[in-house]
């Protein structure tokens, strides 16, 4: 049994199967297993294929260029401040990497981002249709057939 709130976060015995609470001996018949299981060895998977495609990244800093730009109107609007700040960032970064592309499911974004000029990912064609006020993730994983 997990231990309940306030109490101390178990910890691992010299076994490598089994955790303890407060380094003694738990209950007999109360063994926790240290042993992954599919969801966690699912998650550690996406864990690692997300580092390796983050190891890629340039991040940007929110300097005066980026914000001066946010602030100026974009094509279709209105915009909330964020995302007026990422299209900024978009728009900036787009000087040094031409094809630059925006990768979002969110209709009010995506719609001035392409009428700024920037492919999007996915197209409009990979999702069907995109409202004003975009898609779940869900039912584009489920358009494109992943589970």
């Amino acid at each position: 049994m997990p231990p309940r709130s306030g109490e101390a976060l178990p910890r691992r015995s010299r076994s490598t199967d089994r955790m303890t609470s407060r380094g003694a001996s738990p209950p007999r018949g109360r063994w926790w297993s240290t042993r992954p299981t599919d969801h966690e060895s699912d998650a550690a998977h996406r864990q690692a294929r997300f580092n390796a495609v983050a190891a890629r990244w340039t991040l940007l800093g929110l300097d005066e260029e980026i914000i001066k730009r946010a602030r100026r109107p974009f094509p279709a609007e209105p915009i909330r401040a964020l995302d007026a700040i990422h299209l900024a960032s978009a728009v900036i970064a787009r000087k040094a990497v031409s094809d630059l592309a925006v990768l979002t499911l969110d209709g009010r974004v995506r719609t001035p981002a392409h009428r700024l000029g920037f492919p999007l990912i996915p197209t409009d064609a990979e999702l069907g249709f995109v409202g004003e006020r975009g898609v779940s993730v869900a039912a584009v994983l489920k358009r494109i057939g992943v589970r």
